[in-house]
C-alpha cells in the first residue's frame, strides 16, 4: 500500500520551537528520548529538515532571541506546565 503525503499548516512560532526542540534532541543523541522508536526518530528527522526549508530564522544573528520568544508566546498562550 502507498501512502500518500500529508500537508500541516503551523504558525512561525510553533515551527521555530519544534525545529529546535527537535534539533537539541538529536544533538544530544537522542539521550532524553530513550523510550522512542527508531522509526520516530526518523519521523522527527525528517521533520526538522521540512521545518529547516521553511525557516529563516536558524540563519539569523539573533536566532537565540528569536527561539525564546516564540517559545514564551506559546507558553503565554497555551499555559501548559512542563512536567517535573
Amino acid at each position: 500500500m502507498t501512502r500518500g503525503q500529508v500537508k500541516v499548516e503551523l504558525s512561525s512560532d510553533v515551527a521555530l520551537v519544534l525545529f529546535e526542540w527537535i534539533e537539541r534532541q538529536a544533538d544530544d543523541g537522542w539521550f532524553r528520548l530513550s523510550d522512542a522508536h527508531s522509526g520516530e526518530l526518523g519521523a522527527l528527522t525528517v521533520l526538522a529538515g521540512a521545518l529547516q526549508s521553511k525557516l529563516v530564522e536558524p540563519f539569523k544573528a539573533e536566532y537565540v532571541e528569536m527561539v525564546e520568544a516564540a517559545r514564551q508566546r506559546l507558553a503565554d498562550r497555551y499555559g501548559i506546565e512542563p512536567p517535573k
